[in-house]
């Protein structure tokens, strides 16, 4: 009897034991899914306020009731082409953030916005031109500055992920591709949610509007302008460089990045017309060519891109580079390649008018005369002790 009692036990204490550990096992599960909901609902409370403000335009244009401060480009710019109204923009390096979507929308007869990279190679402004035909948007008309000085780059050359010297010149991934994966280290971003979203809400309080495409990115009245100031900024040497030879290399770099980085993507839109320019630098960048042996292989850098260019038929192709009273008149420029706005304005009239342009018939007489007077110029009237000429 006893050994039976002895299994009767036995058998409710396992009974019991399996039970407890039944209960233990559904409570662990319980509480596993509590804290995975709860860390979901917490996570969610963070990341509410930015994806439906949305500082940066990665979801939706602008809501009407809040008052968007945007200045960050690599951040802001691939939300502007995909969710604003437009149908023409102004893209570009720093040469076009002194531009004024308002006058060229007079000029022109389209609704513009202006999408500058400051220091924007030219595989950047070709992939944020790209974005901007996957939005509903129908897009009549792109002005794309093309700068001398990113013409002679590797076609997939792009900023460092860490690049001390220009932090800003780096776009985060996940703000610039299609992926929404990684749209987490945008909406449960700490900085963003206090210095972009909060802001955003609080412009509401203080009635401060949305930016407009006049005033984004332009740095005009932040400096000063003048002989004197481009002057202190650099200095001139007479000792002149052997001149530098232009190799079969530096063409076919140069043809690669134009090809990939311009023309293809040209092609691929003919309903489209692309108002491309040289950015036109002063007479002191031309100095410092001039004592570094580089005014022809500039000067044939350009050819390269000028011979590809013309072969677009939606293309309109510009240079300033012959405007001499432009190019050496200091009061338009802060330094040696950046001008004030009122240069910017010039250039949408006279593209609007067709002055400058080149075309198959007068490009060569463009180089010829470019070349004949870079090369000659009296560049000692840059020299200490000549600050007054």
């Amino acid at each position: 009897m006893k050994n039976v009692d002895l299994i009767f036990n036995e058998k409710q204490e396992s009974t019991l034991f399996g039970y407890v550990m039944k209960e233990t096992e559904n409570k662990d599960k319980i509480w596993f899914w509590v804290t995975i909901a709860m860390t979901f609902f917490i996570m969610l409370l963070f990341a509410l306020p930015t994806i439906i403000i949305d500082p940066y335009f990665h979801y939706h244009e602008p809501l009407t009731d809040y008052g968007y401060t945007f200045y960050r480009q690599r951040y802001s710019n691939d939300g502007i082409v995909r969710h604003f109204d437009y149908d023409a923009y102004i893209v570009g390096t720093s040469m076009t953030e002194n531009f004024k979507a308002s006058e060229a929308s007079e000029i022109f007869g389209y609704n513009f916005i202006k999408v500058p990279y400051s220091g924007g190679y030219y595989k950047e402004l070709d992939h944020l031109i790209k974005r901007s035909f996957s939005s509903d948007n129908d897009i009549k008309m792109v002005i794309r500055c093309l700068d001398y000085t990113l013409l002679a780059r590797d076609k997939d050359a792009e900023h460092e992920e860490k690049d001390t010297l220009h932090p800003q010149f780096k776009a985060p991934e996940y703000m610039v591709n299609a992926n929404p994966f990684d749209d987490i280290k945008y909406v449960l971003n700490k900085t963003i949610l206090f210095n972009e979203t909060y802001s955003t809400y609080l412009n509401i309080r203080n009635e401060v509007p949305t930016t407009n495409f006049d005033s984004y990115s332009n740095w005009c009245s932040a400096f000063t302008f003048g002989r004197e100031t481009v002057l202190g900024e650099y200095t001139h040497t007479d000792d002149v460089q052997p001149e530098k030879e232009f190799t079969q290399d530096d063409y076919e770099m140069i043809k690669g990045n134009v090809e990939q980085n311009v023309i293809a993507t040209i092609n691929e839109h003919p309903d489209t017309t692309f108002y491309l320019f040289f950015s036109p630098y002063s007479i002191c960048y031309w100095d410092t060519a001039h004592s570094n042996g580089t005014v022809k292989w500039n000067i044939e850098a350009e050819r390269t891109a000028i011979e590809l260019l013309l072969e677009c038929p939606n293309a309109k192709l510009y240079s300033f580079t012959n405007d001499f009273d432009l190019t050496c008149n200091l009061d338009n420029y802060k330094d040696q390649v950046h001008y004030g706005e009122w240069v910017n304005s010039d250039i949408l009239v006279r593209m609007k008018n067709g002055e400058n342009m080149l075309t198959k018939e007068n490009y060569k007489e463009y180089l010829d005369e470019i070349e004949e007077f870079y090369s000659n110029y009296d560049y000692s009237t840059f020299a200490v002790g000549n600050e007054e000429q």
